[in-house]
């Protein structure tokens, strides 16, 4: 059985040596994230000033948060490719972090059917959103390595492979509440936390979703 140590180690073997390249994806994805966060808002005040309707706002607002979500889903996605990468020991230039926007389409597709899929499941109650949020964790590893697969097809996949690894998941990121409490002290923290934290869940993949799944079909070719 895999343990949350055996996760970390993975992960730090992954970015021993690439340290670097760990901190510095993180930093830049915040930079262009405040980035773009301060053009949009000067955006919205250019828009709304000095009017002050309640709809011009909300749709300013709802045109903003659609531009947000256009450029940061396809940075964050990038992101966790390069960790996948680092825990494979594979070759990681920070330009991976950008190649997402190729795929753009199934990713903004994928991105937006997970909200809704876990927006309708949280009506009923907030467990069911809860749980369905960690069924489709796995989804943009998945595109990763079966590309050919429709963003409702990666969904449903996560969801099977998931099945039984929800609560290992969530466990797996609970022990990390150390370092979110630190981060919450002494923000400097989040330069290594950050990429310890993506680094580990792209092992969480790699030993229970891919690895299992590579097992199962070798034993079905038998």
């Amino acid at each position: 059985m895999i343990s949350n140590q055996d996760l970390k180690k993975k992960a730090l073997d992954g970015l021993a040596n690439n340290w670097g390249k760990g901190v510095g994806s993180g930093i830049l994805l915040y930079v262009i994230i405040i980035f773009i966060a301060l053009v949009l808002n000067v955006f919205i005040l250019l828009l709304t000033y000095p009017r002050e309707e309640d709809l011009a706002l909300l749709i300013t607002m709802g045109i903003v948060y659609i531009i947000c979500y256009t450029f940061f889903m396809p940075l964050f996605v990038g992101t966790s490719w390069m960790y996948l990468h680092l825990v494979r020991k594979e070759h990681a230039p920070f330009s991976l972090m950008f190649t997402t926007f190729r795929y753009f389409p199934k990713l903004f597709t994928t991105g937006l059917l997970k909200m809704i899929l876990v927006a309708l499941w949280s009506l009923l109650l907030i467990i069911p959103g809860i749980l369905r949020y960690y069924s489709y964790s796995q989804t943009i590893y998945i595109l990763k390595d079966e590309p050919d697969l429709s963003a409702m097809e990666a969904i449903n996949e996560s969801k099977r492979r998931m099945e039984g690894k929800r609560g290992k998941l969530f466990l797996m990121q609970l022990s990390f509440i150390g370092w979110y409490l630190l981060g919450s002290f002494t923000t400097i923290s989040h330069l290594w936390s950050y990429p310890y934290y993506k680094t580990t869940r792209a092992g969480f993949y790699e030993s229970y979703i891919k690895r299992e799944n590579l097992i199962k079909a070798e034993v079905q070719s038998r």
